[in-house]
């Protein structure tokens, strides 16, 4: 069972093949995630975690499609990145970008529309997504909002209560119109 914790940092994990672009401590891979192929075998992995990463990246469809690549069908991929509204998001000058809840849309077999022209159709996922929200706004019940309603919530009430991160869980779909039969 492969399960990689890609862009760790000191945020090392037992049981995971802690990857970083930096040989530190506990580092057990160092790998510049720009630079594709990884060096792992087709649906080779059971989970990959890449927390606060995604938007330190360059190419990140490219990054997607090698996930896509290495991840077993159905397995665990949890991408966890700023939202545009949180503070943190341009707090770091390494940050390229922001992200709103439906920037995975695009790949998700369960969204019905694509506003994409360009959307590699074999770059397919089942998609699970949650706003984090502060402990001070989850009392207010921000969060719940947020999750319930988060296209409103995005457009009318996140500047005024900004969320932190939004946690994205992907489930690569290898066999596209397998799934969509079953």
């Amino acid at each position: 069972m492969i399960k990689l914790n890609l862009g760790c940092g000191r945020q090392i994990l037992e049981g995971y093949i802690n990857v970083d672009y930096i040989n530190a401590k506990g580092v057990d891979l160092v790998l510049d995630l720009e630079k594709i192929p990884f060096p792992f075998k087709e649906s080779e992995c059971d989970e990959i975690l890449m927390i606060s990463i995604f938007e330190h990246l360059n190419n990140p469809i490219e990054v997607l499609k090698e996930l896509h690549r290495i991840t077993k069908p159905n397995k665990l991929i949890v991408i966890e990145v700023p939202h545009f509204s949180s503070n943190h998001v341009w707090i770091d000058l390494t940050h390229k970008r922001a992200f709103s809840y439906g920037v995975f849309n695009n790949y998700d077999i369960n969204f019905k529309q694509s506003n994409s022209l360009e959307q590699d159709k074999n770059l397919k996922f089942k998609v699970e997504k949650h706003f984090r929200v502060s402990k001070v706004f989850s009392i207010f019940g921000i969060g719940l909002l947020a999750n319930r309603f988060p296209y409103v919530y995005e457009r009318f009430f996140a500047h005024l209560f900004p969320t932190g991160n939004i946690v994205f869980k992907l489930y690569p779909v290898k066999d596209f119109k397998k799934e969509v039969s079953e």
